[in-house]
């Protein structure tokens, strides 16, 4: 009796604790159950570097526009009559004393303000964080300096630079909000040159320009004209995302527009006809150094 009375004893204990157990596990299912389904909250990244933005930038730039004068000056007239009744052939000259490889370098500076948009490409790995973009850009300033010639004190020269366009690549480096990048592209912009003579031996103001020119009586002349010229651009710069969608950056462009071969009429104000030929070769080299702001689309 004492056995059996154990045994009964035994497997109601075990009948218990089954009970016990079948009927606490639905809850410590439920409970894993709920924390596993339970939503995490996941922050945007703030620091997403695709899409396209647009922007406004403003600086100072400086430019070095080398004259070169490969030939010397041609009398196309073989002189210049004197005005008045009693008119006097005044023979052959040179109107700007320059010489053969001679060099005149205009140099000046100028606040900057200019636009610009856009558009980044993530392209790297999250080890190798690269972003490809491509940017257009428009810069325009106060570019114009007249200067008294280095061959002759009575002669000036005015050089004039605008409206510069740029359409370049760009290849960023990212550490979340910042990304450094290098630049690489094409470049033109607007260079006028004017070289005015003081007087000719008959007391003649004359002028040459690119060109077209605008001639006038009396004591004064004026030529203005714009050419295109083409060439390159390099350089490189910094961004900081302030928001998700507000960029502030500063940016180095060192543009060169090519040399270009100019052979324009030297005119005498006071008869309207031409003298003499000026021929020149210009090219230039500017540095742009400005600070942005931009607004990126998206998220």
């Amino acid at each position: 009796m004492r056995a059996s009375g154990k045994r009964l004893g035994l497997s109601a204990a075990i009948v218990f604790v089954i009970s016990g157990g079948a009927s606490s596990s639905p809850a410590l299912a439920d409970g894993v159950s709920s924390r596993a389904v339970a939503p995490v909250a996941v922050a945007a990244d703030p620091c997403r570097w695709g899409g396209v933005y647009v922007g406004a930038d403003t600086g100072i730039g400086t430019h070095q526009t080398p004259w070169t004068f490969p030939t010397p000056e041609v009398d196309t007239s073989g002189g210049v009559f004197t005005p008045g009744a009693n008119r006097v052939l005044q023979p052959p000259q040179r109107f700007f004393d320059t010489t053969p490889g001679s060099r005149y370098t205009s140099r000046d500076d100028s606040w900057l303000y200019s636009g610009h948009i856009g558009v980044n490409v993530p392209v790297g790995t999250p080890q190798i964080p690269l972003v490809a973009g491509l940017e257009a850009s428009y810069t325009n300033g106060d570019f114009d300096k007249t200067q008294r010639s280095p061959f002759d004190p009575n002669d000036t020269f005015r050089t004039r630079i605008r409206d510069i366009w740029e359409l370049k690549g760009r290849l960023g480096y990212t550490w979340n909000c910042v990304m450094a990048y290098t630049k690489f592209g094409y470049a033109q912009g607007e260079i006028s040159t004017t070289a005015v003579g003081a007087t000719t031996p008959g007391n003649f103001p004359i002028v040459a320009a690119r060109g077209n020119f605008t001639t006038g009586g009396g004591s004064t002349s004026s030529s203005s004209s714009f050419e295109t010229q083409r060439g390159t651009t390099l350089g490189g710069g910094i961004e900081y995302l302030l928001t998700r969608n507000i960029v502030i950056g500063f940016e180095y462009d060192w543009v060169h527009l090519n040399r270009r071969n100019e052979s324009t009429p030297v005119i005498a104000t006071a008869t309207g006809g031409q003298v003499s030929t000026f021929n020149r070769s210009i090219e230039s080299d500017l540095h742009l150094f400005t600070v942005r702001l931009g607004y990126k689309f998206g998220l």
